[in-house]
């Protein structure tokens, strides 16, 4: 999902940092690497459907912040904000079907996110129009 990965602000317990009260917003990063693999797959249909398939894995991370987007902050009460950028790896792994629609080509994805932070947004399906190369 959009702001999905990477560093986070996260509210947790102050006596219990392992304890996510609440996830924050996104906070970017300098750095990010990114990935796709994707074997496309054939249909036992005729071509004049304009059906296709493909299975996939995507994979990434996002992080390095700056200094001051690190900054631990103290809340009213037993709580504080803290951002997490860690670098940690998410990838999913799904299928997807292409269609040559009438009004252009399509592509609906569906995904199971295999590697996550508990505070990332997860997408299991997504519908996009699509371009070949």
């Amino acid at each position: 999902d959009v702001a999905g990965i990477g560093p986070r602000q996260l509210e947790v317990l102050d006596t219990d940092p392992n304890h996510i009260v609440r996830r924050g917003d996104a906070v970017g990063g300098n750095a990010f690497g990114v990935g796709t693999l994707q074997l496309d797959i054939p249909l036992p249909l005729p071509e004049s459907y304009g059906l296709g398939a493909a299975l996939f894995t995507d994979f990434g991370t996002v992080g390095i912040v700056d200094r001051s987007s690190r900054q631990t902050v103290d809340l009213i009460g037993p709580d504080k904000v803290v951002v997490d950028d860690s670098l940690s790896l998410r990838a999913a792994a799904g299928v997807s079907i292409f269609w040559d629609s009438p009004f252009g080509p399509v592509e609906f994805d569906f995904a199971k996110p295999l590697v996550f932070e508990d505070y990332d947004r997860r997408q299991e399906f997504r519908f996009s129009t699509r371009t070949t190369f």
